[in-house]
């Protein structure tokens, strides 16, 4: 019986050893489920603040979409077309400045031969006003030779008469030489009345005023001849 009981398997003898420390762990956890983001938690469609947010979304982006296609419209339809007359006027300005420019020269120009024409007409008239006051000159000392012919002839009426003709004729003409800077009227006043004074008392004095007479007639036409 010994035997029997010794060669009899031990109960439970192919089962697997378990040891303590297996027999006494805790089977493992199950993973934590992940934490969803901020934007999921605002975004999710099943709770009323994601639907609001998302309708809030969708609502924000068909405004920014409108108003992109409101600015691309404007662009095409307003700012293009205001640019290119921009630059049209632009160019019509340059043009304009640039003909203005052009006219501005020929005013400059005609201007200049205008004044060319102007200062040579003042000039053309001043020499013919020295012209004709030295033809008034001439015929004085005309008449004043006349004069002292008359007075060599012992013909003291003539002479005087020929004297007075002088006279009127260098009065006629006194202010042009005067204007001229020519003459003083003065002086030949003062030389005509010298020699009817002395027509009535010496022929000599009379023939010696004359001949000074005629001296500043000549030399009144020099001056004018320069």
């Amino acid at each position: 019986m010994n035997d029997q009981a010794s060669g009899a398997p031990a109960p439970n003898a192919g089962a697997p050893r378990v040891s303590p420390a297996k027999a006494a762990s805790l089977p493992p956890e199950p993973p934590k489920p992940k934490k969803p983001s901020l934007w999921a938690r605002l975004l999710d469609k099943e709770t009323r603040r994601g639907r609001f947010m998302r309708a809030l979304i969708r609502t924000l982006g068909t405004i920014v979409g409108l108003y992109a296609l409101g600015f691309f419209t404007a662009y095409t339809l307003l700012y293009q077309p205001l640019q290119r007359q921009n630059r049209v006027a632009e160019a019509e300005v340059t043009r304009l400045r640039a003909s203005l420019e052009e006219k501005q020269a020929e005013l400059d120009k005609a201007a200049l031969t205008f004044l060319g024409v102007e200062k040579l007409n003042e000039q053309l008239s001043g020499d013919l006003e020295r012209a004709q006051a030295q033809v008034v000159v001439l015929q004085a000392l005309v008449q004043v030779g006349e004069a002292r012919l008359k007075l060599a002839g012992n013909d003291t009426s003539a002479a005087r008469l020929a004297l007075n003709q002088a006279e009127q004729t260098l009065q006629g003409s006194m202010a042009q030489l005067e204007k001229l800077g020519a003459a003083k009227k003065e002086t030949f006043q003062q030389l005509f009345e010298l020699v009817r004074d002395d027509l009535g008392r010496s022929s000599r004095l009379a023939e010696q005023d004359l001949e000074r007479l005629t001296s500043e007639l000549q030399l009144l036409r020099e001056s004018l001849a320069k």
